[in-house]
């Protein structure tokens, strides 16, 4: 025992790895109330920001087939690279309204929402238009042969 405390070796070894650092152990362990309200914080914020980008997302779907079908209506050789070009400054209209922030591409950390960072997040891009594309046909033609 050392100044009325019970000292383990695992929490030797430990405050030996922190170094000068390991009066921050002593106040995490001191502090747990605000430690548990700080990470119940971040994770609130996570979720919020992973509900957002289901919204995000499931509204660039819904937006991509329906713009795309109805472009393809009135130009029928339309290609999903023209269609990215042509529709982004509309795109990029929408997604703002759906929210304020989304988690960074690495999850750690809320970013706002905008064109680049969704593009980033869920890889907004003709290629990604183009699959989506292909798969809704895909559907369509599965419902169809039933």
């Amino acid at each position: 025992m050392a100044n009325g405390k019970e000292v383990s070796f695992f929490g030797t070894l430990l405050r030996l790895m922190l170094g000068i650092f390991s009066p921050v152990l002593d106040w995490l362990i001191a502090h747990q109330t605000v430690v548990t309200l700080l990470f119940a914080f971040i994770l609130i914020v996570y979720a919020l920001g992973k509900y957002q980008l289901s919204i995000v997302s499931r509204r660039t779907e819904q937006f991509v087939l329906s713009r795309f079908f109805e472009m393809k209506s009135v130009q029928p050789n339309i290609t999903p690279e023209v269609f990215f070009k042509a529709t982004y400054p509309e795109w990029e209209s929408l997604i703002k309204t759906c929210g304020w922030f989304i988690p960074h591409k690495f999850d750690l950390w809320p970013v706002p929402i905008n064109g680049k960072n969704v593009e980033t997040k869920i890889g907004y891009s003709p290629e990604w238009i183009a699959a989506l594309i292909v798969r809704e046909k895909g559907r369509a033609d599965e419902q169809q042969g039933r």
